[in-house]
């Protein structure tokens, strides 16, 4: 089964980068590129270096599982083909959904779009940061089908930087946005419904004010 996570995580990275890029182009004109050097605060690099880590590590896993260099961690029972492939379906489904969502505010990029709007619909009801969520659970895929410390390592360095990668980012997104993410943010969670609501008082939400403080 490592061929197969491997096939598997290649393509949903294509469908989530490059073939979006080219979807975004044909739809609205342009296809901004990956920024993971232009004008970011230093805070966001290591969240960007554990990003591209985590997902390197999840594709050496099944990698070199598949030319004999290492072993499974554990005998998977049949089942986790089934399960492993459904998984990657749910993460290609809910990252395409996240996307299409977004339409004109989705960029292959961390920083706030210019001019765009705070997105609420769609899987954004729930989370705020869907398009994460599907990254996670398609590492967690290739970590059924191949198991090996490689592979899980790739999936906490990941976890640990989109983590960053989501805190970086709510600093801007309060400062562009306002009253309206942060009302937004206090009823939706990160990655997981209901945890990590940002605090914000009605006060200070019709105010305008952003609290500087990260809540729960």
């Amino acid at each position: 089964m490592p061929a197969l996570a491997l096939i598997l995580v290649i393509a949903f990275l294509a469908v989530v980068f490059p073939l979006r890029s080219l979807r975004r182009r044909a739809l609205f004109g342009s296809a901004e590129p990956v920024g993971y050097i232009r004008d970011r605060p230093r805070s966001w690099v290591v969240a960007d270096l554990m990003f591209l880590a985590g997902f390197g590590f999840v594709l050496a896993g099944p990698a070199l599982e598949l030319f004999g260099a290492t072993g499974p961690l554990w005998a998977m029972p049949g089942v986790a083909l089934i399960a492993g492939t459904a998984f990657f379906a749910s993460a290609t489904g809910l990252a395409i959904w996240s996307q299409e969502t977004m339409g004109s505010a989705w960029r292959p990029d961390i920083a706030p779009g210019d001019g765009g709007q705070v997105v609420v619909d769609g899987p954004f009801r729930w989370v705020r940061n869907p398009n994460y969520v599907a990254m996670l659970i398609c590492a967690g895929s290739s970590l059924i089908l191949a198991p090996s410390a490689i592979g899980l390592a790739g999936c906490l360095v990941l976890l640990a930087g989109l983590i960053l990668t989501a805190r970086a980012e709510e600093p801007p997104l309060r400062r562009v946005y306002g009253p309206k993410y942060m009302n937004y943010a206090a009823r939706t969670g990160r990655f997981i419904p209901g945890i990590g609501r940002l605090q914000v008082t009605d006060t200070l939400a019709a105010a305008g004010d952003c609290p500087p403080a990260d809540g729960a």
